[in-house]
């Protein structure tokens, strides 16, 4: 994986998110969420959506996914970018429809993990078997009840 600005702003989000982790608990949500703003604000970077795209791409292609659906606006973004680049080997999953070798789903950033659960669920419910997350930051391992709801969770950023 090549190491350039976009990865080395990712991973210093990353290490700023597991720092405000070991914050109180109270200081948390609102730290969380202001890592959350820059990483939206970094996402329009040309450079970072498209070293995030292509994480997201080979992701896709290893685990066996050939649909994606974003569980927050930036998991949108980024795979609108993952389909353009993918040649036509990716797609965007439409609701209800086969999706041969399961769905991707990318949020940006994993706190509760409510977004994709939600969106896991749908899929669920629509008769999607295989389910993978991806993560681009992590505030700390995802709970049981995430883990069951995903076949895999793949925090996207290098630690």
């Amino acid at each position: 994986m090549k190491t350039d600005s976009a990865t080395t702003d990712l991973e210093a989000l990353a290490e700023e998110l597991r720092a405000a982790d070991a914050s109180p608990h109270y200081e948390r949500p609102l730290r969380a969420a202001a890592i959350g703003e820059r990483l939206e604000a970094l996402g329009v970077r040309p450079d970072t959506l498209a070293t995030v795209a292509e994480w997201v791409t080979s992701l896709a292609m290893t685990s066996g996914c050939s649909r994606l659906v974003g569980a927050s606006r930036f998991g949108q973004t980024v795979v609108g970018a993952a389909v353009a680049l993918s040649d036509g080997r990716l797609r965007c999953y439409q609701a209800p429809e086969a999706a041969e070798g399961g769905v991707l789903v990318v949020d940006g950033i994993l706190v509760t993990g409510s977004q994709l659960a939600d969106t896991a669920t749908a899929l669920r419910q629509d008769g999607v078997v295989r389910v993978v997350g991806a993560v681009v930051l992590a505030a700390q391992p995802p709970g049981a009840q995430l883990r069951q709801l995903v076949d895999d969770l793949v925090v996207l950023t290098p630690a």
